[in-house]
């Protein structure tokens, strides 16, 4: 399982943005990538939402996003940004702030 390093309290979920341009394939990509790095290392301790810029455009402005895929943690603490199909679970997880537990 895994730990979010320094940046929550034990119990506290990392909330989570995926924003996707409809069924673009690498939107799909990253949806799946996304969903799979969530099961294999977040448990219960994680929110997800997916967003589509298609049907949420105003939403995306108000955000500030300008690709997709990007996926912002948006609590705890300050944000942080990763714009890709998410491949790269252990990139993604070091960016998020989570520590794999050995």
């Amino acid at each position: 399982m895994s730990t979010l390093r320094g940046y929550a309290e034990p119990g506290e979920k990392l909330i989570l943005r995926l924003y996707l341009a409809g069924e673009s394939p690498i939107s799909c990509r990253a949806r799946e990538n996304m969903q799979q790095i969530c099961r294999d290392y977040l448990g219960s301790q994680y929110e997800l939402e997916m967003i589509d810029v298609f049907e949420d455009p105003l939403r995306t402005l108000q955000d500030q996003i300008h690709l997709t895929p990007t996926l912002v943690r948006v609590h705890p603490t300050a944000s942080c940004r990763i714009v890709g199909d998410l491949s790269q679970a252990a990139t993604v997880l070091q960016q998020l702030g989570v520590k794999l537990k050995p």
